[in-house]
């Protein structure tokens, strides 16, 4: 219950999973894993279905929690914003490659246009101007 009131589903408890949204799924998702409590947390898109101020309601109880149990929380996030404004580090993965490996505050807009580039397997289109908004919103 403790798990679930930490992620907002208290109301839910009584609910089977295939019940709820997909945002509630996240949650709930990450209210499992709070209840295993392991060493290594691997969260690949936690709050890819959820709104704004809730992913990073999420986001920061996932840091917080690895940060008290002493784990280690490695997050795959797509906002480029949740991801500067979070963590120490961002790892750029393209085509199942690393694009770069930097201390977040080292991530400029030439990064970003080489990891979304339509150049050598293109993963993503994004124009330069795009780069430089979604920068600019991170810092």
């Amino acid at each position: 219950m403790h798990a679930l009131e930490l992620v907002g589903l208290a109301e839910k408890r009584n609910s089977r999973a295939d019940e709820l949204s997909g945002g509630q799924q996240q949650r709930l998702a990450v209210a499992r894993v709070l209840m295993q409590a392991p060493d290594v947390i691997l969260a690949d898109e936690p709050t890819a279905s959820l709104d704004p101020g809730l992913a990073e309601s999420i986001t920061s109880l996932l840091i917080r929690l690895a940060r008290d149990g002493k784990n280690t929380l490695i997050m795959a996030v797509h906002r480029i914003d949740l991801a500067l404004q979070h963590f120490p580090r961002a790892v750029g993965l393209r085509a199942g490659g690393l694009s770069f490996d930097v201390p977040s505050g080292e991530v400029h807009s030439d990064l970003l246009e080489k990891l979304y580039s339509r150049n050598n397997n293109p993963i993503e289109e994004h124009d330069g101007e795009h780069i430089q908004y979604r920068l600019r919103c991170a810092r």
